[in-house]
């Protein structure tokens, strides 16, 4: 993938004042894609802009004028214009050629710059011989970063491979734990289910010894109970149960399955 680096457009370091904004270039115009040409196999992004030079400027009327363009007003002593100056970096005309790697992973760069009295034109052979002479150098540069790169992607396979397998036992260990929670909550209602059926059962047989009246009252309040109780069959709490298997299939068993 292409890649521009961020380019200073500054002819010169310098100290900013601090009116100034030090990271408004970063909103300069650029074009959408890198301009890359390639010597060889070897490619080289190109990158031409306009320098930008300190100057002192006014602020005058709202807007900020070179201190040099600033005249007083010739008005009475009593007046006293609202202004001020303030170093700003503004186009000075002198362009710079920034040659780079587009590869994302160097930092590899060299630039040629115009001077008051000397333009880039007159500069193409020179740096086109910089270009040529540099290709040993970004090619070497670019073999270690895809190396660097084989090495990034690799760590994070295996750091991958150790997220799956931490989940996968996490996983399992879940499996096993809802598996007997459910299992225990199954023995549970058996149990409750089999008492419940059985004390129903004593005392159906208990009324069978009693008169014919106090059976029928008895009988009525057993469907009753039965009616309010529901019908249970214990089988089906087990048939409800999941092993851990079920729940939750381990990577081991997945891949044994997909190499069958």
């Amino acid at each position: 993938m292409s890649h521009r680096p961020r380019i200073d457009e500054h002819e010169t370091i310098l100290k900013l004042n601090k009116q100034e904004n030090p990271y408004s270039s970063r909103d300069l115009w650029r074009p959408s894609s890198p301009t890359v040409v390639y010597v060889g196999t070897v490619p080289f992004g190109l990158a031409v802009i306009e320098m930008t030079e300190a100057v002192l400027m006014r602020y005058v009327n709202g807007k900020y004028i070179p201190e040099s363009e600033y005249r007083p007003p010739k008005t009475s002593r009593q007046y006293v214009e609202h202004t001020w100056t303030a170093t700003k970096n503004v186009p000075c005309g002198r362009l710079r050629l920034v040659v780079y790697s587009p590869h994302r992973d160097i930092t590899w760069s060299m630039t040629f710059h115009e001077t008051v009295k000397r333009t880039l034109t007159r500069d193409i052979a020179k740096i086109v011989k910089s270009i040529k002479g540099s290709t040993e150098v970004v090619q070497k540069e670019i073999q270690e970063a895809e190396h660097r790169t084989e090495l990034r992607e690799l760590q994070w396979e295996a750091q991958q491979e150790r997220w799956r397998r931490e989940e996968d036992h996490r996983q399992i260990t879940k499996s096993i734990g809802d598996s007997r929670e459910q299992l225990n909550q199954v023995i549970q209602a058996w149990a409750k289910a089999v008492s419940i059926e059985q004390f129903l059962k004593g005392v159906e047989e208990r009324a069978s010894n009693l008169s014919e009246t106090q059976r029928e009252t008895v009988q009525e309040r057993l469907r009753l109970a039965r009616e309010f109780i529901g019908v249970q069959y214990p089988l089906e709490f087990l048939l409800s149960w999941k092993t851990p298997g079920e729940r939750y299939v381990p990577l081991a068993a997945r891949k044994a399955g997909e190499n069958l």
